[in-house]
């Protein structure tokens, strides 16, 4: 009879697509009253909380802090467990050392020479200047190799400057070379990491959306069925109480699948926002890398000018002293004091002369560099802090103070047990086929033989399982009753209405 008046109400649904004016009825539900299913298939099952997780921790330290207890009740966000991070502390001072080093060099740079070290540079030219009207013409074996020694050091360090050797520059090639394949690796990786977490993201958008109208269905049929239970049509169907009851379960369990899409959403948006940062973090060190690779090149390749220029001028005074000692005594110390003079002027040009490009721009890398270290040791440092995904109970833990906590070991079972379901573990390829979604059951609690609980089944295993020669699938159930005894992991046995 309840399978006429369905066909009778989806026509009534057609009928007012096509803009007749037929009030919307619920849909009955097919099946015995939930509180005396007919007999059919039985399976063994167990009691389950309608959300459970595993909470293990991100790195491994020693447990510091329990800040809960098994038992306790816990809100969403609320920490739970800290790991030692005074060593994460230190780093992230250190880290944050190193940033100051950074800014402190680049501000040295960026100011220029102090008062000080411009009126030391200038003394120097001023007593090149005087020496060369002091110069005598005593000579000796000693002072002529010494001048050579100086002439050949002079010659060895402007060459280095101004011809590096091939072995020098290949070595600066290469590392140029291996930072910008690192670049490439890390951007490729970092950004498919990022790309599938968006997509996950998305994913998860979708399915609150299909949870979000599935409950404004379920809640409008319930709203329907009070608003109209007076209503002669209504009446004349004949929904039992307990028919009623379907309408306000279906709703109560769109809302909760809802609530689960929503907090499956949350936990896909914070994953895309750690891909997003590792992958900024990720890349900026690569580019850091690379940077630093160049300006080392260009270093190399180009050297600073006022260096090159300070290095002739030694050579030029060496030079000078060379063939003052071996030459006219008086002409070669005039050239000697000349070449001082020279010498002390590029050094002082060098002192006073505004900081290079490429010399701004490694100090800028060093400070980039320097704030990604901060970031990471700040983000390890929170991730020393287990927090709760949901709101629930603390339904195991196993911890205490001092003991090492890895990423393989679980930190404690978080459960939301205000909602009880069933999960049967042997029904039989045989059973399954009568059982569809929707259906009625009794559920028979193993520690309470006096308590019996209607059910409904929620979602049947797609894949079965082969259990000892058997294929057996797992059926979920909704409790239609609640029930203050019973506990996580009971037994029970499920009778499914007979088909």
């Amino acid at each position: 009879m309840y399978k006429q008046i369905a066909v009778v109400i989806v026509s009534m649904l057609v009928v007012g697509c096509t803009n007749t004016t037929v009030p919307l009825q619920p849909t009955p539900v097919s099946g015995a009253p939930l509180d005396q299913p007919s007999a059919g298939a039985v399976a063994d099952g167990r009691i389950v909380p309608l959300h459970e997780v595993t909470l293990n921790s991100p790195q491994t330290g020693t447990v510091a802090q329990v800040l809960v207890a098994e038992g306790d009740m816990v809100t969403a966000g609320q920490a739970l467990v800290r790991l030692d991070t005074r060593a994460l502390q230190l780093r992230l001072d250190q880290a944050n050392v190193g940033l100051a080093r950074a800014q402190t060099k680049y501000d040295q740079l960026m100011a220029g020479a102090t008062p000080a070290n411009v009126a030391v540079a200038k003394a120097g030219v001023h007593k090149a200047e005087a020496v060369a009207a002091q110069i005598t013409a005593n000579v000796s074996n000693a002072d002529v190799d010494a001048a050579k020694s100086q002439l050949a050091d002079a010659n060895a360090t402007l060459k280095n400057l101004t011809n590096p050797t091939a072995n020098d520059r290949a070595l600066a090639d290469a590392a140029v070379d291996q930072a910008t394949a690192n670049l490439t690796q890390q951007r490729s990786a970092l950004s498919a990491a990022k790309t599938a977490a968006n997509l996950a993201m998305q994913q998860a958008v979708q399915t609150l959306s299909q949870a979000q109208i599935s409950y404004a269905s379920a809640k409008d049929n319930w709203q329907y069925v009070q608003d109209n239970s007076r209503d002669p049509f209504y009446t004349s169907m004949r929904l039992s109480d307990a028919q009623k009851q379907n309408y306000y379960d279906a709703m109560v369990r769109a809302e909760s699948a809802m609530h689960v899409a929503e907090l499956q959403l949350q936990n896909a948006q914070v994953a895309y926002a750690n891909a997003q940062q590792a992958e900024t973090s990720g890349v900026m060190t690569a580019e850091a890398r690379l940077t630093d690779a160049q300006v080392r090149r260009d270093n190399l390749l180009n050297p600073d000018a006022g260096q090159v220029a300070a290095a002739q001028a030694r050579v030029s005074a060496a030079q000078a002293n060379v063939a003052r000692l071996q030459g006219s005594a008086r002409n070669a110390q005039l050239d000697t004091a000349a070449a001082d003079v020279a010498q002390a002027q590029a050094q002082y040009e060098q002192v006073v002369a505004t900081p290079r490009a490429v010399d701004v721009s490694a100090a800028d890398v060093e400070i980039a560099a320097a704030k990604v270290a901060v970031a990471q040791a700040q983000y390890e440092l929170d991730q020393a802090t287990l927090t709760a995904p949901f709101a629930g109970v603390v339904a195991d833990m196993d911890l205490t103070v001092g003991m090492l906590l890895t990423p393989a070991i679980p930190a404690l079972v978080l459960a939301d047990t205000q909602t009880w379901h069933v999960e049967t573990v042997d029904l039989t390829e045989l059973d399954v086929v009568g059982v569809a979604v929707g259906d009625v059951a009794s559920v028979h609690v193993d520690a309470l033989p006096d308590v019996t609980i209607p059910a409904t089944v929620r979602h049947i295993q797609a894949l079965g399982q082969n259990r000892q020669g058997d294929i057996v699938y797992t059926v979920v159930l909704d409790l239609q009753e609640h029930n203050a005894d019973l506990r996580w992991n009971m037994t029970v046995a499920v009778h499914f209405a007979q088909p």
